[in-house]
């Protein structure tokens, strides 16, 4: 038995809008991570509000850093091969 699989590619117009939307996802981590990783005002209100102590910014920062960076990174084509 074959299967036959055929490859979609997208659109300039949709490759870029995903792109843009990245980018913009992206941006809004960067933002994230940083105002917890210097321990900004708001982000020690808001961890305040939420019950949580304040030392636990830097490690949530950190986890942040580290997701942003596994989506900004694509993947090997080596994964995305159908089996």
């Amino acid at each position: 038995m074959t299967s036959d699989t055929q490859s979609i590619t997208p659109s300039k117009i949709s490759r870029w809008a995903g792109r843009t939307l990245t980018g913009l996802v992206m941006l809004f981590m960067a933002f994230d991570c940083i105002g917890k990783l210097i321990q900004l005002e708001p982000v020690v209100q808001s961890l305040a509000a939420l019950g949580l102590p304040n030392g636990i910014a830097h490690g949530l920062g950190a986890i942040e850093v580290i997701a942003a960076f596994l989506c900004a990174v694509p993947k090997p084509r080596s994964w995305t091969r159908p089996c």
